[in-house]
């Protein structure tokens, strides 16, 4: 009786425990029979070594107190997309645009090197367009090459190789400013169409081509591919497309210019340069603020002695300061103007397209321009030195289209 008695109240008081527990066991979260997750893998960080030391977990976020407000979310700025200028391009009188050939070959496969291809469009109508061209060392050579508008609308065929000083509308064939509307529409349904170059040459072996040629083209995707735009690097929207003999091409998705962005055979380009000042109204919000860069130069050059801009912009193969440069160049004249006593060095800087002693002197006229400039505003030319590297101080590999844009640049050092 009496160990009935004590297990009658060894059960109340277990009972009154778990009352008085209530509160915190609904505090707990609820476990579930279910296996528990492995551990989150994180790949390791570049570095010298791949061996990471194993992540040490975060320590546990205080709980917060009912009494105090939850602070509101700090709200960061939104920045608008670049627009998409694909569809407002188009050829006009008096366009310029630059081709950077790299791996340049002529129709017998001998291999020239890298060079600029240059067109002037000189008009753009109902009867065709015809263009100005030239091509900068070491490839050489200038003419004029015209297409009639029924092979704008129908040709089949290519040409992307130009003689010496040759002047002719070519019967038959667009070029690299533009494939055929029957080209560009067969691309955007789908379809294989008839695609051919005027070269290279190839033998014939066994009633076969020694080096294999195009013939057809199909498109294989939509995707981005950048080009500049008054020296400011855009993204435009192109079809991807491939010949049977594996050679590929980027062609802007823009039935009224269908340009050749970039190409992959039987030479190489890329990062094409479309020039002129009507161009300037679609970069309102992709152009670089002069006020920012300028900022970022004088405190490149207060922090370390020196700064690098590629916003010092230049006509092509020229050494005349665009406009949209000058406003930095104003603004660090102000900046020297409050420092009396400081010298700075001026150094132009080129990619590898071109010879070394043509590039050797662009950049000393590009430096020296500076110079005239800076002076020009009101700053002593004994506080400036000029100097033109060419491209013997890459800071990129000049064999790739990115790296020959980081090879352009202007660099100001302190004396």
């Amino acid at each position: 009786m009496t160990a009935t008695r004590l297990n009658l109240c060894a059960l109340a008081a277990l009972f009154v425990l778990l009352i008085s527990n209530l509160p915190g066991l609904a505090q707990v979260p609820m476990q579930t029979s279910a296996a528990p997750q492995a551990a989150p893998q994180f790949a390791p960080t570049p570095g010298p070594s791949a061996a990471q030391p194993a992540a040490q977990p975060s320590p546990a976020t205080p709980p917060v107190t009912p009494s105090a407000p939850l602070p509101n979310p700090v709200k960061q700025p939104v920045k608008s997309a670049p627009k998409d200028l694909t569809d407002k391009l188009t050829m006009f009188k008096d366009l310029r645009v630059v081709f950077p050939i790299v791996q340049g070959v002529d129709t017998r496969w001998q291999r020239i090197g890298d060079y600029a291809f240059v067109a002037d469009v000189e008009f753009n109508d109902a009867s065709g367009y015809s263009f100005r061209w030239h091509m900068s060392p070491p490839a050489r050579g200038e003419g004029t090459r015209a297409t009639e508008m029924h092979d704008v609308n129908t040709a089949r065929r290519v040409s992307l190789f130009y003689p010496e000083h040759q002047n002719c509308t070519l019967v038959g064939y667009t070029n690299i400013l533009r494939i055929s509307d029957a080209v560009y529409n067969a691309l955007k349904r789908g379809e294989i169409s008839d695609f051919e170059l005027d070269g290279p040459d190839t033998p014939l072996k066994y009633n076969r081509e020694v080096f294999p040629l195009a013939h057809t083209i199909r498109a294989l995707n939509v995707e981005p591919a950048d080009l500049f735009i008054n020296d400011h690097l855009v993204s435009v929207r192109t079809i991807h497309a491939e010949t049977d003999n594996h050679w590929q091409y980027w062609i802007l998705d823009n039935p009224r210019f269908p340009l050749m962005v970039r190409g992959q055979g039987p030479f190489l380009w890329n990062l094409v340069q479309l020039r002129h000042p009507k161009l300037e109204g679609l970069l309102k919000d992709q152009s670089v603020d002069p006020d920012s860069e300028a900022r970022r130069i004088i405190k490149s050059l207060e922090d370390t002695g020196e700064a690098t801009t590629r916003a010092i912009l230049f006509d092509f193969d020229k050494s005349n300061i665009r406009p949209v440069s000058k406003s930095i160049l104003n603004k660090l004249a102000v900046y020297l103007e409050q420092h009396p006593k400081l010298r700075l060095g001026v150094e132009g800087h080129t990619d590898s397209i071109g010879g070394m002693d043509y590039n050797i002197k662009l950049s000393q006229r590009r430096a020296n321009a500076v110079k005239a400039y800076l002076v020009n505003v009101g700053i002593s030319a004994s506080r400036l030195k000029p100097s033109g590297f060419g491209y013997t101080k890459p800071v990129a590999d000049n064999s790739t289209a990115m790296g020959r844009q980081l090879n352009r640049r202007v660099v100001f050092r302190k004396l």
